[in-house]
């Protein structure tokens, strides 16, 4: 509760600190922070950007750095919304390569207090790290000025940060993504700490076969061992976008603990800072280590908007060309019906083994191909006998004619699917060169050639199916 008597504290706007370094006392708005996080001591340690109506608006927009310092994660600002009010007395008032930043040690010597944002709510904080703090009609106004500012639309319209989509994602980088929590695995296989699965509705880039990426600016973490469990029921996923698994090393090389003091919950939205991006078996990963950060924040309307978009024009390949058939290696004219993704097939499948419904639906489908078996394209056709097929007569009598008989693994932006392709689908796919003995048709065997170097993209670059 408030403490009466108190003398009105002096409180300075965050402009103002530029000039005035040393022990002070502010309000601010938050627009983003993290979890804390454990440092190397005996602290735990969460970051804020600060902003108020002093520090520009529109296209000017900046904010302040506050790097808050506690024995216990409670003892941090533990923010319900966004753009909330924070007061702060006696914190560090520095520069730290040439940008102001706040600095709090909570108890001793710095305090807080949390307030709502909304213009209806009272004038009662919502957590203060104090059990008792003094309040005045100044302190009221200030309160409701920024209130004010927030909500008369000083904030709006402005993104103060832009973080990446999981499109842009590069190997051998960190990057800061907004993303929605799809699922969190907390017994890996790697025996990491957590793995998250994410989302922003964007495909990966696709990698070529066999990419590994170099980890060097990951000295200090071990990620050879990195092979996150599928922990997702494919019932629980969206039909589009690359679910992005995003490991928390326990520890790094020296035995310190990375981890952050708390997980997001699974369909939560929240902004990574700082993860690394590498490749693990030709699979886009992201690494969280101790210089990665998370914080939660509202659902990515631009995101959710963009996602709706790609279902209504049935775009299930980001990375394919707007024209699919400019770089389509094989295709089927008469096929009709929308793209699907491979995760809807995969979804697809389980619903009907679930119910015992007979398989042998057709799929139009936007894949690369990853792998090819038999990789010696005079080994792809066989005589029908081999597999101990017979012929229509009803007599049993074993088939002479040739057959395709060809496992493809495919892949998409959703997950991977092994394909096979067998007798009359096979010389289909192939664009009617027919089923033979290759070895004895060399012309044949040449144009076949040709198609599996579009297939794997050895012949220009990446193709798709």
């Amino acid at each position: 509760m408030p403490e009466g008597g108190q003398p009105t504290y002096q409180y300075i706007s965050l402009s103002d600190a530029y000039d005035h370094q040393g022990r002070q006392n502010c309000y601010a708005i938050v627009t983003e922070w993290t979890v804390p996080q454990r440092t190397k001591g005996t602290d735990y340690k969460s970051s804020f950007r600060l902003i108020d109506a002093t520090l520009g608006s529109g296209q000017q927009l900046c904010t302040v750095e506050l790097l808050v310092f506690g024995r216990r994660p409670d003892q941090h600002p533990q923010l319900r919304a966004t753009n909330d009010i924070i007061r702060l007395h006696r914190v560090q008032v520095q520069m730290y390569k040439d940008r102001l930043q706040l600095v709090a040690k909570i108890g001793s010597p710095s305090q807080f207090l949390l307030f709502s944002h909304s213009i209806e709510a009272t004038d009662e904080p919502y957590q203060l790290s104090s059990a008792t703090y003094a309040w005045d009609d100044h302190e009221s106004n200030l309160l409701r000025t920024l209130r004010q500012y927030i909500n008369l639309g000083g904030l709006y319209g402005t993104r103060v940060y832009l973080p990446q989509r999981i499109r842009q994602i590069q190997p051998a980088n960190n990057f800061d993504c907004t993303c929605l929590v799809l699922a969190v695995d907390l017994a890996p296989a790697n025996g990491s700490q957590a793995c998250l699965y994410i989302w922003d509705g964007t495909d990966a880039q696709p990698l070529p076969t066999g990419a590994e990426a170099t980890e060097d600016f990951l000295r200090n973490i071990d990620v050879s061992g990195f092979r996150p469990q599928q922990a997702l029921q494919q019932g629980d996923l969206p039909p589009l976008g690359t679910v992005l698994p995003v490991t928390l090393a326990a520890k790094d090389a020296h035995g310190q603990d990375l981890g952050p003091a708390s997980l997001p919950p699974p369909r939560s939205w929240i902004t990574l800072r700082r993860v690394a991006a590498v490749v693990c078996d030709s699979q886009l990963q992201g690494v969280y280590h101790s210089g990665s950060k998370w914080t939660p924040c509202e659902p990515d309307a631009e995101a959710l908007a963009e996602d709706q978009r790609r279902k209504s024009v049935n775009n299930v390949a980001g990375w394919a060309p707007a024209d699919p058939h400019e770089l389509v290696a094989t295709t089927q004219p008469h096929c009709t019906e929308p793209f699907a993704t491979l995760r809807q097939i995969h979804r697809h499948a389980s619903k009907q083994a679930l119910q015992a419904a007979a398989m042998g639906n057709r799929y139009h489908c936007l894949v690369r191909v990853k792998g090819v078996g038999p990789s010696c394209v005079t080994e792809m056709c066989s005589r029908a006998d081999v597999w101990g097929l017979t012929d229509a007569s009803g007599t049993g009598s074993p088939r002479q004619d040739w057959i395709y008989a060809v496992q493809l693994r495919l892949e998409d932006a959703t997950g991977e699917l092994e394909a096979l392709l067998c007798e009359e689908d096979g010389a289909l796919f192939f664009q009617g060169i027919l089923p033979q003995d290759m070895q004895q048709n060399a012309a044949a065997a040449d144009a076949l050639y040709a198609v599996m170097d579009r297939l794997r993209g050895t012949a220009e670059h990446s193709r798709i199916a």
